[in-house]
């Protein structure tokens, strides 16, 4: 078991569980508070709740790459890990700061992140399809 992945893969669940509170809880209220219309805070909302399920379902993928048989190429669950938390900055990160806060632009950066995720699971998919004298890799 790679260690820092489970410390990382629990800090990024934390965090995204937190975040889905406030979206659930908070959010809603917050931006009809700065007068935004009905139908952008709606789209707001929808944006926030599609970086949350991607967020969980990368903190959830996150421990499963740790918990991977340890004959599993080390250095490219590391890499898997690294890809996915590259995702988490650039599609979760920029999604929740265009749907909390007033951040504009930056839709160019979304599907680089989009790219880091599949990027993670392609390099995950090469751990278990790795020859078994390649797995120390």
């Amino acid at each position: 078991m790679i260690r820092w992945i489970v410390l990382v893969a629990g800090l990024v669940g934390a965090v995204g569980v937190a975040l889905g509170a406030y979206a659930a809880h908070g959010l809603e209220e917050s931006l009809v508070e700065r007068g935004l219309s009905p139908e952008v805070v709606a789209k707001k909302l929808n944006t926030c709740d599609i970086a949350v399920r991607y967020h969980l379902l990368h903190a959830a993928a996150l421990l499963a790459l740790a918990a991977a048989p340890s004959n599993w190429a080390p250095k490219r669950r590391s890499l898997s890990a690294i890809f996915f938390l590259f995702g988490l900055g650039m599609f979760c990160g920029i999604l929740y700061a265009q749907s909390m806060g007033t951040l504009v632009g930056l839709n160019l950066v979304v599907p680089f992140g989009g790219l880091s995720f599949i990027l993670g699971w392609l390099c995950l998919a090469t751990c278990a399809a790795a020859p078994a004298a390649q797995q120390q890799n």
